[in-house]
């Protein structure tokens, strides 16, 4: 379910809320007076945080481009793990 950002502008308090899409026109309808806040979603690659491993194919062609280009600064040792 997506999160939304409302901001009361008479107290410029703010709120998130977990709402289905039509939990969130039910939400509007009763409370004409909130603005909604547009936030960016953060977009994170599984391969950074850890949770997945590249496959090992990939890890053999970094080791490949490594080996011919010096000075490379690729670590094929560096990828992720499960």
């Amino acid at each position: 379910m997506p999160n939304y950002t409302f901001i009361d502008p008479k107290t410029e308090e703010e709120q998130t809320l977990m709402l289905t899409f039509a939990e969130y026109d039910e939400f509007v309808e009763k409370n004409p007076h909130l603005i909604q806040k547009l936030v960016p979603t953060p977009i994170v690659d599984p391969y950074h945080l850890g949770r997945q491993q590249a496959p090992s194919g990939f890890r053999d062609i970094l080791k490949r481009i490594k080996k011919r280009n010096r000075g490379s600064n690729i670590d094929p040792g560096n990828l992720g793990s499960v």
